[in-house]
């Protein structure tokens, strides 16, 4: 089968992100998982206080990474229709209780993120990209 060509405008429009944005787009919705164990793009949009239309782009780009998965449930999303729940990796999820008592005893976003910065060093170099 063909691979379906992406248009022109999708590919500008995806390189015009600023890669300090994106990352923090990531790291957002990876804390929001991180909180919610389990959600739809829509409940991710509504703990990060952002449009959901800034989080659903995003899922499929951190689907490809590895970091987050569709589990397989649904839930019943604003506009009637059924939405797929997205979870953590286990690539994502602490290890060990310490990994876990350190992310817990963390007192702001940013030290949150730092945390999942470090957690993700074991991920493959194209995905260290990113962040």
């Amino acid at each position: 089968m063909k691979k379906k060509r992406l248009p022109d405008t999708s590919v500008e429009a995806w390189r015009s992100l600023d890669p300090t944005q994106l990352a923090q787009i990531y790291r957002g919705i990876l804390y929001a998982l991180g909180i919610m164990n389990k959600a739809t793009f829509e409940e991710i949009a509504a703990h990060m206080k952002v449009d959901k239309s800034r989080v659903w782009k995003r899922m499929s780009e951190l689907e490809r990474m590895k970091l987050v998965h569709r589990p397989g449930s649904k839930k019943l999303l604003r506009s009637g229709r059924m939405g797929y729940e997205w979870a953590l990796t286990s690539q994502v999820m602490p290890k060990t209780d310490k990994e876990v008592n350190d992310l817990k005893n963390t007192s702001t976003v940013q030290d949150y993120s730092r945390k999942i910065e470090s957690i993700s060093k074991t991920v493959t170099a194209q995905q260290q990209n990113l962040f």
